[in-house]
């Protein structure tokens, strides 16, 4: 359904968070959703930001998700917990 609003809306949701990390160059890019089906569509657009920078995704949506390759870092515990886990991983 490449003309449905959701379609672009995802499309235009991609190149922000690209962009966003370009301009910003984060020392972890995290992304949460409530529901995983806001990440499987993102899968290959993960991988190729992972590349270039540290990313994970979080929130209830990061539990069933399986990323497409290494270099993405899913959050899946409580946010204490998982600030001490990318605290030790990802370097400041």
């Amino acid at each position: 359904m490449a003309g449905s609003p959701c379609r672009r809306t995802r499309v235009a949701e991609t190149e922000s968070i690209a962009e966003a990390a370009r301009t910003i160059e984060p020392a972890l890019l995290v992304l949460s959703a409530v529901t995983p089906d806001r990440f499987s569509p993102l899968a290959t657009v993960l991988a190729d930001l992972a590349q270039r920078h540290h990313v994970a995704v979080a929130g209830a949506g990061a539990r069933d998700f399986r990323p497409d390759g290494p270099g993405i870092l899913v959050l899946t515990d409580g946010p204490v917990a998982e600030a001490e886990r990318v605290s030790a991983l990802v370097p400041a």
